[in-house]
């Protein structure tokens, strides 16, 4: 049942005795249990639930009062409808037959393309970030996101660099049935792009 709540610890079993491919932090591979794992790991180290916390440390501060990290199938309305598209059949609405818990903590935050201009701004223009973790923040190794972002792609720290003939932008792609998503900004957080496509 796609509308079921998925376990997160039960959803880095798939992994867990995977070898490495590479040495860490000499490449990048996207995986969605990077962030999974992550998210558990700050939940262990505080005490407190990983929605809490983003509440407390990005929601709040940055003013994103339409952001959220749904743990069900139903969506906070309104929300864009996402649609899988196979002709001949007719176009199916996506957007409330799969939890959003089974991509948790990467990929599974609902929000607008206004406040997810706001965090890309804040995220790719170092905001409240310490000198050490924004220097990581942004040594980049050969990767890409998924889906590819535009032109060069490298991988940081939770962050990617599109190097593009206009310039080069941070930022993150994601995709989850019937929606991708891309948000970039400039260095300094000043100017960004979101793109929002349902298919």
């Amino acid at each position: 049942d796609p509308r079921r709540h998925f376990d997160s610890r039960k959803l880095l079993r798939y992994v867990a005795g995977e070898p490495l491919r590479f040495r860490p932090g000499s490449a990048y591979r996207y995986s969605n249990s990077d962030n999974i794992a992550v998210a558990l790991i700050a939940e262990a180290a505080t005490g407190t639930p990983y929605e809490r916390l983003l509440a407390e440390i990005v929601y709040r501060p940055l003013g994103l009062r339409a952001t959220s990290l749904p743990q069900g199938y139903r969506l906070p309305e309104p929300y864009l409808h996402g649609y899988d598209v196979n002709p001949p059949h007719p176009p199916e609405d996506l957007s409330t037959a799969i939890s959003a818990s089974g991509v948790w903590a990467s990929g599974g935050i609902v929000s607008t393309p206004g406040n997810l201009g706001t965090f890309i701004r804040a995220w790719a223009g170092g905001r409240d970030l310490g000198p050490a973790v924004r220097r990581r923040q942004l040594t980049f190794v050969a990767g890409a996101s998924e889906p590819a972002g535009p032109g060069r792609n490298e991988a940081g720290l939770a962050l990617f660099s599109y190097r593009t003939r206009c310039g080069t932008v941070y930022g993150h792609t994601g995709n989850f049935p019937g929606y991708t998503q891309l948000a970039a900004a400039t260095k300094d957080g000043k100017r960004s792009l979101t793109v929002s496509l349902t298919s």
